[in-house]
């Protein structure tokens, strides 16, 4: 598992409307280093995003959540500007996902069950190519 920790404290926000996913992927993120912070629908992301007192540079969102679906909660967040990349995480196959949700790729998808460092990579890989070049010096 990665363990390193980023030069950086960076701010993680997890959505998922099942505590134990929320809380293994807390314990994946915490110990890489990642400041967590966990939401378990989509309208409470939104109110987190918008009383959060830090940058968060990344949200990991469930496809299929109760109510608002990650996708709209993406498009919610594009529409405000926010440039907030999403990790979307699915137990569905990525074709499922694909019709739900046209604009997710296998760049930001991770199906669910993963292992920890596969999302580590992706988290990882995500931050680097959102983080502008000048920001990573």
């Amino acid at each position: 598992m990665y363990t390193e920790r980023p030069g950086a404290i960076q701010t993680i926000l997890v959505v998922d409307d099942q505590d134990a996913v929320r809380g293994l992927i807390r314990t994946i993120l915490s110990s890489s280093g990642y400041q967590v912070l966990e939401a378990s629908s989509a309208a409470k992301a939104l109110s987190l995003i918008e009383s959060a007192s830090c940058s968060i540079q990344l949200v990991i969102a469930d496809v299929m959540l109760n109510g608002i679906s990650g996708c709209e909660l993406a498009a919610q967040l594009k529409a405000k500007g926010t440039g907030m990349p999403v990790l979307f995480i699915s137990g569905h196959s990525a074709e499922f996902v694909a019709k739900k949700c046209p604009d997710v790729h296998d760049e930001v998808f991770l199906r669910k069950p993963f292992s920890p460092d596969s999302l580590i990579e992706k988290v990882r890989g995500i931050i680097l190519s959102s983080t502008p070049i000048a920001d990573r010096l």
